[in-house]
């Protein structure tokens, strides 16, 4: 697969990187069905209610002093990269989004890791976190 392939391409460049030149971009359908956050032009701001897993995780790898969004879809991960221009960024989606942002950011300096959510859909969708902070230290 293309993103695998990308990733292992990558995985070296992306660790001399330091945390405070990378963004993650998470996506919002891991979010809680019940989260109240809203929408902003810096994507969704966690409320930090725990009813999921993004609000532990965005404390741990803003500590580290990685760029953290929510984001909604691409459109918005777009701007966010042409407005803080970040040297590396990680994303999670679906397969369809992956590869529209690696299609679009391919031909550029950004250095990217990818990681597939284990279930889309939208809605309640699920994302392997102990391999996601593997790819953050």
């Amino acid at each position: 697969m293309e993103i695998e392939y990308l990733n292992r391409l990558n995985k070296a460049k992306f660790k001399e990187i330091s945390p405070k030149e990378k963004a993650i971009f998470l996506p919002q359908c891991l979010r809680n069905p019940d989260c109240k956050a809203k929408t902003t032009e810096e994507g969704i701001i966690c409320l930090g209610c725990d009813k999921c897993n993004i609000s532990k995780f965005k404390s741990e790898v803003e500590a580290l002093g990685y760029k953290f969004f929510i984001v909604p879809g691409f459109s918005l991960t777009k701007r966010l990269i042409e407005k803080h221009k970040p040297k590396a960024v990680l994303g999670v989606a679906c397969s369809g989004e992956l590869k529209e942002a690696i299609a679009t950011i391919k031909g550029s300096r950004i250095i990217t890791q990818s990681l597939q959510l284990l279930k889309d859909g939208c809605v309640s969708t699920e994302v392997d976190w102990k391999k996601l902070r593997e790819m953050i230290n």
